[in-house]
């Protein structure tokens, strides 16, 4: 892999496991520094002490809860010391409401996967700004509606027209922002929580993804290693599927 970001600090939230943790992999091998977020710290330090070094990369974990305020507090004063250049706003899982679901399971949701990463950005972005380079990376889910209620697709729908918005706003200014739609990526929640069962995967795969079979957490890294990059300088506002053409809507 192309080492591009030489140089570059990357936050990345959700990093000790699944996607988040495959692409401060693939950061890293880019040759940017990562700051590793996730509430897991055991994870975090396998991952980090795991990462190629070298090139003046300095990884570090910071072990932090994002629907806990004063975490996400200390997460932007650490973030904002390092000089982050790439924000990843990874964090969160499936969040399944159907109808009669509490209040509190809506309130963390959008938390961790709505306000969190909204408030990180807009803390980041100024000093982005300032140095006229900054990429802004979302983990979006679909933006269609599934077939019953679940409070993460409603938060991450509501974080991808905010992207949109924002990259708006800070484009001239030499920042990016973009999301990424992952399909069905082998990961914890996929092999443990939704598609626990191999043969399962594999129907569900064979009816449902073009190219046969789930994703791996490189696939969505290899994309998002680019959108890094300097050389991805004129792609911002767009939201960008990484599902084996699995998605639905039409263009």
């Amino acid at each position: 892999m192309s080492k591009g970001l030489t140089g570059r600090v990357a936050l990345v939230t959700g990093a000790s496991a699944g996607i988040g943790r495959g692409v401060a992999a693939g950061l890293a091998a880019a040759g940017a520094s990562v700051l590793a977020v996730a509430r897991r710290g055991e994870l975090l330090d396998t991952l980090v002490s795991g990462l190629p070094t070298g090139d003046g990369r300095e990884h570090a974990t910071i072990v932090a809860d994002l629907a806990v305020s004063s975490d996400v507090d200390r997460v932007i004063s650490v973030a904002g010391g390092r000089g982050v250049d790439i924000l990843i706003n990874n964090a969160g899982s499936s969040v399944p409401a159907p109808v009669g679901t509490g209040e509190p399971v809506w309130e963390e949701t959008f938390a961790i996967q709505f306000h969190t990463p909204r408030r990180i950005t807009e803390a980041l972005s100024p000093e982005m700004r300032r140095r006229r380079y900054g990429r802004v990376i979302m983990l979006g889910g679909t933006l269609e509606p599934t077939a019953t209620p679940n409070a993460s697709t409603a938060a991450k729908a509501a974080l991808a027209v905010w992207a949109k918005a924002f990259s708006n706003a800070v484009a001239a200014d030499g920042v990016t922002v973009n999301t990424i739609i992952p399909g069905r990526v082998t990961s914890e929640q996929m092999v443990t929580r939704l598609y626990p069962d191999p043969g399962e995967r594999a129907r569900f795969a064979a009816d449902h993804i073009p190219v046969g079979h789930f994703g791996e957490p490189s696939d969505v890294a290899a994309l998002t290693a680019f959108l890094a990059d300097p050389a991805a300088g004129y792609l911002t506002g767009a939201v960008i599927p990484v599902d084996g053409g699995m998605r639905r809507h039409a263009f």
